[in-house]
């Protein structure tokens, strides 16, 4: 289902996040200004993934950023609404680079925003191998980050987030370092996990792979344009199960949201060119 660039701005009891007539302008050292954002809206209801893709460049990062507190917008609001995350952190945030202490183990790894809450060290090391299982990474808690492969080193800064159990989760192309298998296998878990949840994490996730936005979205926002914009939010409801990513990625019906979002950015692009 597809839609225009509508992507249900404003207060909703339901929203945990939302985003009014965001702007934001950099300034370069010779003292040019480029306006990278304008009127940016949307919000995340509870237990929704909110996928964000575009072309290169065109503020995915700088949305997030802005979200997380890193960046000051230059006009607009943000609210976060977290009061019903009992004892959670506010934010959660996973980026591509890897973030690990290597000094500490895989458990001293995860247990690390745990215990920063201030949280006794029997429950958090319990609370931590607890998801290290959800994350397929049970019996590796006494391993530092160097002795693990790119893939469990991802499943760990993931399990590190989702250990603190964040109001929202914001990821910045989690994936996009790792090879084409590993990235599948993560994408699966990761499915899979928000399904076992009672109350899956609300998230919103940046990436460049249409692909990843299709399969892990509830819904996708396009952005386009100079300044960005949301130029399109596509609606994917209708995908049924999206446990095995390779076998979904085969079906008429996942092909074509992609191929909605392709012309989207494609029209984006072409229109920035001219």
């Amino acid at each position: 289902m597809t839609g225009q660039a509508n992507a249900q701005g404003g207060p909703q009891p339901d929203n945990v996040l939302v985003l009014e007539n965001i702007s934001k302008t950099f300034i370069s050292k010779k003292y040019e200004c480029r306006k990278a954002l304008e009127d940016i809206s949307f919000s995340v209801r509870r237990g929704e993934m909110v996928c964000v893709v575009g072309p290169s460049g065109c503020g995915k990062s700088t949305v997030l950023n802005i979200i997380a507190g890193l960046l000051e917008p230059d006009g607009g609001t943000i609210t976060v609404n977290h009061s019903e995350a009992k004892g959670a952190g506010r934010l959660g945030y996973i980026t591509q680079r890897d973030s690990l202490l290597p000094w500490r183990t895989v458990l001293g790894n995860v247990t690390l925003g745990l215990e920063m809450q201030g949280m006794r060290r029997r429950e958090r090391r319990a609370a931590a191998r607890e998801v290290l299982r959800l994350v397929g990474l049970e019996g590796v808690d006494h391993l530092r980050p160097n002795s693990l492969s790119g893939g469990m080193r991802k499943r760990v800064q993931v399990a590190r987030a989702l250990a603190c159990q964040p109001a929202l989760l914001l990821l910045d192309e989690p994936f996009g370092a790792l090879d084409a298998q590993s990235r599948t296998l993560l994408q699966g878990e990761l499915v899979r996990w928000r399904q076992s949840q009672e109350q899956p994490a609300t998230a919103v996730f940046i990436t460049h792979d249409l692909e990843e936005a299709v399969l892990l979205g509830d819904r996708v926002i396009v952005l386009g344009g100079r300044p960005s914009h949301a130029v399109h939010v596509e609606e994917i409801n209708d995908l049924g199960d999206r446990s095995d990513p390779r076998e979904l990625a085969r079906t008429a019906t996942f092909q074509q949201h992609v191929d909605v979002l392709w012309h989207h950015i494609s029209v984006g692009e072409v229109s920035d060119a001219k």
